[in-house]
């Protein structure tokens, strides 16, 4: 079965209040057509979706520069059910970027609710901005350390 469980999320939640301090829990529902549910549903796998907010000691962001060459973002990734979050996320970062992040915390959490526009059926996605600092590395294109931050993704 494709997509997270209420449960899961819960579960993940518990977990990542046993590790950090207090952060901030939002909450939304969206609706999708069937056949956006079904590819979001399998997509996300009982993953949660962390964006990395990783900030050098002169105040710079690092981010990586959209694939259309557009604006910047910062760095994402999923982290499955059973996948370890620190380290899941840290390895991501490092491959994506050249830079291996230390986490100093989790800023925010949302919890994602997708309903299917037709059915009864739901799925869930935790989606968590963490914040960082970098421990090692230099970024590699298309990563850069900028002085301007992107928008906010959660």
């Amino acid at each position: 079965m494709g997509g997270a469980t209420r449960d899961r999320v819960t579960a993940r939640l518990a977990q990542l209040r046993g590790t950090y301090d207090a952060f901030d829990i939002r909450q939304t529902t969206v609706s999708v057509a069937p056949a956006e549910f079904e590819r979001m549903r399998a997509d996300a796998g009982g993953a949660a979706l962390a964006e990395v907010a990783v900030e050098n000691a002169a105040g710079e962001h690092l981010l990586i520069q959209e694939r259309d060459g557009g604006g910047w973002e910062r760095p994402t990734t999923t982290v499955g059910a059973g996948q370890p979050l620190a380290e899941t996320v840290c390895a991501a970062v490092e491959r994506r970027t050249g830079v291996r992040p230390t986490l100093t915390g989790l800023d925010r959490a949302a919890i994602v609710c997708v309903d299917c526009a037709e059915s009864d059926a739901s799925a869930y996605q935790l989606q968590l901005r963490l914040s960082a600092v970098p421990e090692a590395g230099e970024p590699v294109p298309p990563a850069a350390w900028r002085v301007d931050g992107p928008a906010d993704l959660l």
